[in-house]
Order: C-alpha cells, then sequence, then structure tokens
C-alpha cells in the first residue's frame, strides 16, 4: 500500500513543470522494483504451494487400479489412456517452471504462465474428458488446482494492472528521454559544425580579401604594366604586319596571274587560294611559290614582313599569360567556390537543426502525455 501513496494527487487538476514531473516519477521508478519484487515473490509462492498440493495428487492418480471395477474394459482403457496423457502433459507444464522461470521478473512470470496455462489446457481437453469416465472426482482435485493457480494469477495481474501499467508507461518515459537526449546530442554537434562553418567561412574571406589586395598590386606593379606593355606592342606590330600584307594582296594583280599560269597547275591553284585570302596564303607552307610570280622587289618586301610577322607570333607565346594574375584569380575562384560549397553545407545542416528541434518538440510532447498518464488524472504538465 506504501507504493500507491506515490500516486496520490495532493491537488485536483494541479499544474506542474515538466521537470517538477520527471522529479515525480523518478520517485516512483525508484520504487517500482521493490512492489514488482514483492509481486513476484507472491507468484513463486503460489507456484511452490501449487507443485506441492498437485504432486500429492498426481501420486494418487498415478496408483489408481482400475483392474478391480466392474466397467466396460474399453472404457477402463479410455480412462487410463486419457489419464497417461493428461499427466504426460502436466508434467511437462510442471517442469517448465523451473529455475530459469523463477529468474524472471514478475511481469514476465505472469505473461509465460499466461501463455503456458493457454496452451496446457487446450492440449488437455480431450484426455481429461477421456480420464474423467471412470475416475471424474480425482481428476478434478487435480484440474482444479491449474485452475485455481491460473485464477490466482489473473487476480494477481488484475489487482496490479496500475502498477504494471505504469512499468510499461515509466519504461516508455524513460525511452522518450533517452531519444530526446541522442537528439539534444545531435544538435548540439551540428552547432558545433555550424561554429566551423562560421569560422572557416571568415577565415575565406580574409583569405580573398588578401589574394584581391595582391592582385591589386600586381596590377600596379612594374612588372605588370611591362608585360601589359609589352603585350600591346607585339599584338601592335601582329595588326600592323597583318594590314600590310593584306594591302599588298589587294595591289597585286592574282586574277591576271592565274590567266597567266593557268596552265600551270600547282601555280594556278596557290594564285587562286591568293585570291581567296592573301594573308592565309602568305603564312602557309606554299608561300614561297610567289617568288616565281613576282618581282624580286615584292617577293624580297614579303619575305621581310613574313620573318618579322613569325617572330611577333613567336613574342606573343611569351605574353600569352600572366602566370601571377592566373595564380591569383584561380585562387580567388578556388576560394569563393569553397564559400559557395560551405553556404550550401551550412544551409544543410541548420535544416537538419530545424528538423531535430521540430522532432524533439513532438517527443517532449510525448513526454508531457505520459507523464500526466503515469502522475493519474488531475495533472497538468506545463
Amino acid at each position: 500500500m506504501k507504493f500507491f501513496k506515490f500516486f496520490k494527487q495532493k491537488d485536483k487538476n494541479s499544474k506542474i513543470s515538466l521537470e517538477e514531473a520527471e522529479r515525480r516519477i523518478e520517485k516512483l521508478a525508484n520504487d517500482l522494483p521493490l512492489r514488482l519484487n514483492e509481486i513476484s515473490l507472491e507468484i513463486g509462492k503460489a507456484i511452490e504451494e501449487f507443485k506441492s498440493s498437485s504432486l500429492e495428487k498426481i501420486r494418487i492418480l498415478e496408483e489408481i487400479d482400475l483392474s478391480s471395477k466392474r466397467e466396460d474394459e474399453r472404457l477402463k482403457r479410455m480412462t487410463l489412456q486419457g489419464l497417461d496423457s493428461y499427466l504426460n502433459e502436466f508434467s511437462f507444464f510442471l517442469k517448465k517452471l523451473d529455475s530459469k522461470f523463477f529468474d524472471l521478473g514478475a511481469i514476465e512470470k505472469i505473461e509465460v504462465l499466461d501463455s503456458l496455462f493457454k496452451k496446457f489446457f487446450k492440449r488437455v481437453e480431450s484426455s481429461f474428458h477421456r480420464a474423467t469416465i471412470l475416475i471424474g472426482e480425482e481428476m478434478a482435485q487435480l484440474h482444479q488446482e491449474a485452475e485455481k493457480l491460473y485464477d490466482r494469477v489473473l487476480a494477481i495481474r488484475n489487482d496490479n494492472s496500475r502498477i504494471f501499467s505504469r512499468f510499461f508507461l515509466i519504461r516508455d518515459f524513460e525511452e522518450n528521454k533517452k531519444k530526446i537526449a541522442v537528439k539534444e546530442e545531435f544538435i548540439r554537434k551540428e552547432e558545433e559544425e555550424l561554429e566551423r562553418i562560421s569560422l572557416k567561412v571568415e577565415e575565406i574571406k580574409r583569405d580573398v580579401f588578401e589574394a584581391e589586395k595582391n592582385l591589386e598590386k600586381h596590377y600596379e606593379s612594374f612588372k605588370r604594366k611591362s608585360f601589359v606593355e609589352g603585350k600591346a606592342r607585339v599584338e601592335g606590330e601582329i595588326a600592323s604586319i597583318e594590314s600590310e600584307v593584306r594591302k599588298i594582296g589587294i595591289e597585286t594583280d592574282f586574277k591576271g596571274l592565274c590567266k597567266v599560269y593557268h596552265k600551270n597547275r600547282r601555280l594556278f591553284e596557290f594564285l587562286s587560294s591568293c585570291r581567296k585570302n592573301f594573308l592565309s596564303a602568305f603564312l602557309s607552307d606554299e608561300w614561297e611559290i610567289l617568288k616565281e610570280v613576282l618581282d624580286k622587289q615584292s617577293w624580297e618586301r614579303l619575305n621581310f614582313l613574313r620573318e618579322r610577322y613569325l617572330k611577333a607570333l613567336g613574342e606573343k607565346e611569351n605574353f600569352c599569360e600572366d602566370v601571377v594574375e592566373s595564380s591569383l584569380r584561380k585562387r580567388i575562384l578556388n576560394l569563393r567556390n569553397e564559400l559557395s560549397s560551405l553556404g550550401e553545407h551550412e544551409v544543410q545542416v541548420k535544416k537538419r537543426i530545424s528538423k531535430t528541434k521540430e522532432e524533439i518538440k513532438s517527443l517532449i510532447d510525448e513526454k508531457k502525455s505520459m507523464a500526466e498518464k503515469i502522475l493519474g488524472e488531475g495533472f497538468r504538465i506545463f
């Protein structure tokens, strides 16, 4: 009875905090094992009494002799067969109530006994009726022992249903607390990850600022200016040569030359290409054909221009890439990509935190509901 005092409500419809409810439930949880142990001992005592009384009645049944009875031999045989089958099942039932069974807790014992009895009564139904044909009174006495124990077990379960119900509720309540703790730990780690992301973002932003600053310094440097000026000079020279070559191409009468050399397939085809694109022909491997058709002065002029052009192209390759600028721009691009990746990661982390907080809120609502059931009607958790 002492156990139930903890469930007594001090004030109907009283409101208590979840923290206060947890303290009260913890007190109940600490007292549950003692009461469950008392119930377990009560069941054990009932079983020992059942075994003792049953064994005596089994001994009586085993000594029954129907040979002297003036009954039909077929009935005697049916009775003894039923008795033998019934006693075998009863013996099997008793063996199940061994030391392993007694190691179980109160709730487990009741569950096992309920299952064993249901199976036993079903298995012996036929043999019991056959055995009672001639020894009904003796059979009834043994069978009633099993029925009395089963009734007692059911009575213990019904009398303590409130305790058992609270046992399962408290077990679920504790499981709920564990789930919340796991999710809170998950959030803690995710928030640490957010902090790490924040620090990393600040670090990268500083690196981007430094790289952009260095790029700006590079643009303003003498080396950079020399590079730009050199590149512009070479590109200007190339453009100037191309312009002069195109001018020569326009001034040269390639149409007339084609007529003159139309019988020479090699010369004709090259001169035709000159008419279409003189600059392209000028740069081709066959350009020396022009020596055969142009006057010496024109040829020497073109040869001079070609040498200058090829030299300028070679110099241009040296100005194709500013290594310092390229390196800094690549670094800035990589840093910004990393910032973007961190931003996406941050969004995902925040989503996980938000989702987990919603799950915790749902678990807390569930926890409050369980606490109200454990403490009983009249308590409201806020």
